[in-house]
């Protein structure tokens, strides 16, 4: 015995609402695919800009090093004036000798540059997108259907590229976690090497002082 008319006719309307709920969901996977791209696009760009940041900072402290060489350079040179001129710093106006200064600087440029424990888990980013991960088990993200429907393969697709693109972010993460960790560190270490050569500066500019008023 057939069908009648009327089961026909809802069979045709569950047939297109269940068309219409799979449009919807394939739409849906479509956004959350763009915007974890988006997310990954922004991700990659800003961990470029911290690496050029690092970049400044490393030749900012390149300048601080070479200042200091040329205040090493002068300072020898000062104290052979002193032993020519027979310049005498007595005991009570003596300050901190050219050899302590070179120590504290010396520790101002290792202090900081050893990695914590536990740090550097992150795999890096590329600028490129994850191909397509499986889902549980290896399977599919979402239970097929339809093997014919192309619209359900696509929604996996996208499920498995957010799943990869996700994946990517968390090391993303990390590495700017790690970078900022580093870059903090290294901002307290150019503070105390500037802050070292400034007062080195001012107590070598007190010596050729003294040392021209002598002559």
């Amino acid at each position: 015995m057939g069908m009648s008319a009327e089961e026909r006719a809802k069979i045709r309307q569950m047939e297109m609402e269940g068309d219409e709920v799979t449009n919807e969901s394939l739409e849906a996977t479509r956004r959350i695919r763009r915007l974890a791209e988006e997310s990954q696009e922004v991700g990659a760009e800003t961990m470029v800009k911290l690496n050029e940041q690092g970049e400044q900072l490393n030749r900012v402290e390149d300048h601080l090093d070479g200042i200091n060489d040329n205040l090493k350079k002068a300072e020898g040179e000062i104290h052979e004036m002193e032993k020519c001129c027979g310049c005498c710093v007595c005991p009570w106006n003596k300050t901190v000798n050219v050899r302590d200064r070179h120590e504290m600087y010396e520790s101002a440029d290792q202090k900081g540059r050893k990695e914590p424990k536990g740090k550097g888990k992150g795999k890096g980013v590329t600028s490129t997108q994850p191909g397509a991960t499986d889902g549980p088990s290896g399977g599919k993200f979402i239970k097929t259907i339809d093997p014919n429907d192309a619209r359900e393969d696509e929604m996996n697709e996208n499920i498995g590229a957010v799943s990869g693109i996700v994946g990517n972010l968390k090391n993303l993460a990390l590495d700017m976690g790690d970078e900022l960790e580093s870059q903090n560190r290294q901002l307290d270490r150019l503070n105390n090497k500037a802050d070292l050569n400034e007062s080195r500066l001012e107590e070598d500019n007190k010596r050729v002082t003294k040392l021209i008023k002598s002559t």
